[in-house]
């Protein structure tokens, strides 16, 4: 009796496990339906309204004439005024972030100037849209504080300088593509070795060039190269230079069969001797 008994508390509760793994399961998704609703009303709805109202007209016919008028004018100017300024910001915005989180990491510099960067390129790198350029509109636009100051010194920057030219723009972006490239390149440059950088400096680099190669058992090599020089394939170690007196020491095997091996006229003095 207490068996049966036992089994049939077993088999009741295994059958109320899944029902409370199907209870917790409706609470995760009420959980997760604000997020949905966020998502959908902000996101997808937006997007939906706008692929459809793409191929309709005016009175609501399917027509194809609004993706043919993007090959007109003004819209090929302004795709190249894009590529261009997007091609500008990251080569500046990656060039100085390198440049930048090298220096933040070096030997010489203090410890403090490291968690000051990246707070600063933290807050720098989240600060973006209407707010940036309200606030670059507001100290370099026409009746901005610094050209209003600039102004009284003589110095006029219009109209050779603008906020809406490439340069302008450029500038604006690389307020937050600088601190982000500072954010993505300090962890990169943390994890070169130092045995990377001083056998790079041993070799003959005078600027440091490190070449990443696959190595012939599937990890991450670095290869070294001075300057000029051409690298082609894996490279091979250096060869350390022969020593004279290297020669002379003799192998274990050489140094045993010299030893076994003896000459005639030893054996016979040793004979002699014994004779004696």
């Amino acid at each position: 009796m207490a068996l049966a008994e036992s089994g049939i508390q077993s088999a009741v509760l295994v059958g109320s496990a899944p029902r409370k793994r199907s209870r917790s399961r409706r609470w995760a998704l009420l959980g997760v339906l604000p997020f949905f609703a966020y998502i959908s009303i902000f996101l997808l709805i937006p997007t939906g309204e706008l692929i459809v109202g793409a191929f309709r007209t005016a009175n609501g016919a399917f027509t194809l004439s609004n993706l043919a008028d993007i090959f007109h004018a003004p819209y090929p100017q302004a795709f190249e005024f894009s590529l261009e300024l997007s091609a500008l910001s990251a080569v500046m915005g990656g060039m100085l972030g390198f440049l930048v989180a090298n220096a933040v990491l070096h030997h010489g510099v203090p410890r403090f100037i490291r968690p000051a960067f990246v707070s600063f390129s933290g807050m720098a790198a989240n600060f973006a849209g209407v707010p940036l350029g309200f606030a670059y509109i507001a100290t370099l636009g026409t009746l901005g504080v610094v050209t209003t100051f600039l102004q009284h010194l003589g110095l006029n920057i219009y109209p050779s300088f603008s906020l809406q030219g490439l340069f302008g723009c450029a500038l604006v972006y690389m307020y937050f593509q600088l601190p982000l490239m500072i954010l993505l390149m300090i962890p990169v440059i943390e994890g070169l070795r130092t045995e990377w950088r001083e056998s790079a400096s041993n070799l003959g680099c005078k600027l440091l060039r490190i070449l990443a190669v696959r190595g012939p058992a599937g990890r991450n090599a670095v290869a070294p190269w001075p300057d000029g020089a051409a690298v082609s394939g894996t490279p091979s170690p250096p060869t350390r230079p022969q020593r004279p007196w290297a020669s002379r020491i003799s192998s274990p095997s050489t140094s045993r069969t010299s030893s076994t091996a003896t000459s005639p006229s030893i054996r016979r003095t040793r004979t002699h001797s014994r004779s004696r």
